[in-house]
């Protein structure tokens, strides 16, 4: 199996079942127009659900996990408009991703593969949450149907990159989420 280590030919890589060919429309609509669309379940599942969930759950949060009291009231700020506000910029953010990666820009691999693997950390998150408050949390369904499918991208990017370069755009992709997230919040709440 010729597993690709240059960044260029590395999605493609990832869609051919490793075998490199330059990546084509063909394979963007294929691999990277689902995320978008992922995306996007995933996010009406947190807009519908998040603040009547952690309205009605804060109390007993905040008794079972006082370490987090202060992110608990935290997101108890985030009503669905703010929330609503976070979550488009967001998909902005992730839509300009992909059109970098459909005008074959010269970091577009790279950039899609970091936030693919963000994303499924992000899955991966909500289904710990669940675990931890043993019940429902908002983003649980979707992150549940998405992560056998994000999991195998992840699985093929890891085996497509060396070790290293997974790690680098793991790191990437966690501190740029990170940072989108806050700004995302920030912005959602100077039209609350």
């Amino acid at each position: 199996m010729n597993f690709c280590r240059n960044n260029s030919q590395m999605l493609s890589s990832i869609i051919t079942s490793h075998k490199c060919f330059a990546m084509n429309a063909l394979s963007v609509l294929y691999f990277v127009m689902p995320f978008l669309l992922a995306f996007f379940f995933h996010e009406i599942e947190e807009i519908l659900t998040q603040h009547k969930w952690m309205t009605s759950h804060v109390d007993s949060l905040k008794k079972r996990f006082p370490r987090f009291e202060k992110i608990f009231t935290y997101h108890l700020q985030l009503n669905t408009r703010v929330f609503s506000i976070a979550a488009f910029e967001e998909f902005v953010v992730l839509a300009l991703v992909t059109a970098y990666v459909f005008a074959g820009g010269e970091w577009a691999e790279w950039m899609w593969m970091s936030v693919t693997i963000a994303f499924t950390i992000h899955l991966v998150l909500h289904i710990i949450q669940a675990v931890m408050v043993m019940g429902y949390v908002p983003g649980l369904v979707t992150s549940a149907v998405l992560f056998p499918f994000f999991s195998i991208m992840v699985y093929h990017i890891y085996n497509a990159s060396d070790f290293v370069d997974f790690v680098l755009y793991t790191v990437v992709g966690v501190v740029f989420i990170v940072f989108n997230l806050r700004f995302a919040h920030w912005l959602g709440m100077r039209f609350k």
